[in-house]
């Protein structure tokens, strides 16, 4: 039986032509070091992204696979799709375009296997921030991060930047909207000690945002549905 890796890191994609060789560049280096398997879920893109990354990652010693997801696009239903795949005890997520910085990731790493249930990238504690940012972005990334505080105590319960044990999520149902499954694993998961570690978060370097309108609609709708369940159930203040 083969053995499971230490880390099984998710990396969802849509249209990262531009910026995938370099994040592979990037991250693989640091993967090699964690015994880490890599899982990249591309959603259908036009541009070519998961061939180039296929062509990339030919030939490489770090444990990977590629997965062309059938159905809506969706940053959250792909990391699910690729954790439903991974095989090792601690499972992560991070975005392909340098935004997440992959030298963090012993950082976290080590949070978890020191005890922590999940380990959070964090933008805003002393020692991270945003760089490239006009002020209505951040702005907006401060209120809603402020909504998402009513659910749960994180100081960027936000971030798309993180680790877990995989039991925080066995006999889970998680049914995320839009692009916070980070939120959606801290409302519904099982979990009792976070773990945050600082990091400046950089904007993307080559490649168009997905940030809009509808990203802030299915933000919204996703907050409200995670409040009525926690209502349903009793639970809203727990954490």
């Amino acid at each position: 039986m083969e053995r499971a890796p230490r880390l099984s890191l998710i990396v969802p994609t849509l249209n990262e032509a531009v910026a995938i060789e370099g994040f592979l560049g990037a991250v693989l280096p640091v993967l090699r070091q964690l015994d880490c398997e890599l899982i990249l879920v591309d959603d259908r893109s036009a541009d070519g992204t998961a061939a180039l990354a296929a062509r990339r990652l030919e030939g490489e010693p770090v444990p990977h696979r590629i997965l062309v997801r059938e159905g809506p696009a969706s940053l959250g239903l792909s990391v699910i799709e690729g954790w439903r795949m991974a095989r090792g005890a601690v499972l992560g997520v991070m975005d392909a375009d340098l935004s997440h910085p992959p030298e963090l990731l012993p950082d976290l790493l080590r949070e978890v296997e020191a005890g922590a249930d999940v380990a959070f990238a964090t933008r805003y504690m002393e020692g991270g921030g945003t760089e490239g940012w006009p002020w209505p972005r951040r702005t907006a990334s401060r209120v809603a991060s402020g909504l998402a505080r009513t659910l749960v105590r994180a100081r960027d319960p936000l971030s798309g930047f993180f680790l877990l044990r995989r039991e925080v999520l066995a006999g889970v149902e998680l049914s995320p909207r839009g692009w916070k499954i980070g939120l959606e694993v801290l409302c519904r998961g099982r979990w009792e000690r976070l773990a945050e570690v600082p990091y400046v978060f950089r904007d993307r370097f080559q490649g168009k945002s997905k940030f809009g309108r509808r990203v802030v609609l299915d933000y919204l709708i996703h907050v409200a549905r995670l409040h009525r369940d926690r209502l349903k159930a009793g639970e809203l203040g727990r954490r």
